[in-house]
């Protein structure tokens, strides 16, 4: 994704289909929901051209990774490339420990379509209440952006609240998927200010290790730079 955000498409997937392929993040990324593996990846020359190995006070092995909005970001030392894959307007990127499977995993993922015009606007009025912390009804309300964690029966969530990262709103979302106990942090973005085109980052991790790998997860949110400053 080397624009503001990927190309867009309009058509919507009936819901059912959109819920069973989007239904849980961490059952399995949305890399292998999409059947798409290192193969899959359209232009390695950009994705080489949006990854770079950059000395920093985090030490030499830090990287620096751009995607849609995010101009720039640091992945904590020690971190290293996993799947990639997407289709000709969706994209998922993930990175994950090195020595270790993909468990645990941060994730970059754009769903390659705008979600219905109510919802993203319910999402760019949420937005506009810093420190926020949102009801359950509120929560509820955001439907399909949400892509399955306002279920229940899928995801056990902790709470979600309006933040703001380097001067820009977002919604964080944290919670714990049923079927496998994987806790995750989700951070949504109104790609576009329209509410409609929402960019994800995720940490996703089995419970034993979600504590230790959150502050890094946090960590490396404070150094997003953003391309479009609002």
């Amino acid at each position: 994704m080397t624009g503001d955000i990927p190309p867009m498409v309009t058509q919507e997937d009936p819901a059912r289909k959109q819920e069973s392929r989007l239904r849980d993040q961490s059952m399995s990324s949305p890399l292998e929901r999409t059947g798409a593996g290192e193969s899959g990846r359209g232009n390695e020359s950009e994705q080489s051209a949006i990854e770079t190995l950059a000395q920093n006070a985090w030490g030499p092995r830090q990287m620096n990774f751009q995607s849609g909005q995010i101009e720039s970001m640091k992945i904590p030392e020690g971190w290293v490339k996993g799947g990639a894959g997407g289709s000709e307007s969706s994209t998922y990127r993930e990175f994950h420990p090195e020595g270790e499977n993909s468990d645990s995993r941060m994730e970059f993922f754009y769903r390659g379509h705008r979600v219905p015009e109510r919802e993203g606007e319910r999402f760019k009025e949420i937005l506009k209440n810093k420190g926020h912390e949102l009801s359950r009804p509120e929560f509820m309300s955001l439907g399909s952006i949400l892509r399955g964690k306002q279920n229940p029966a899928d995801f056990q969530l902790d709470r979600a609240w309006v933040d703001e990262v380097n001067s820009r709103p977002v919604l964080m979302i944290e919670g714990k998927y049923t079927e496998n106990g994987k806790k995750s942090m989700v951070m949504l973005i109104d790609a576009d200010k329209t509410g409609t085109a929402v960019q994800e980052v995720a940490l996703v991790a089995p419970g034993t290790k979600y504590s230790a790998l959150k502050p890094e997860f946090e960590k490396s949110l404070k150094t997003i730079e953003w391309k479009n400053s609002r």
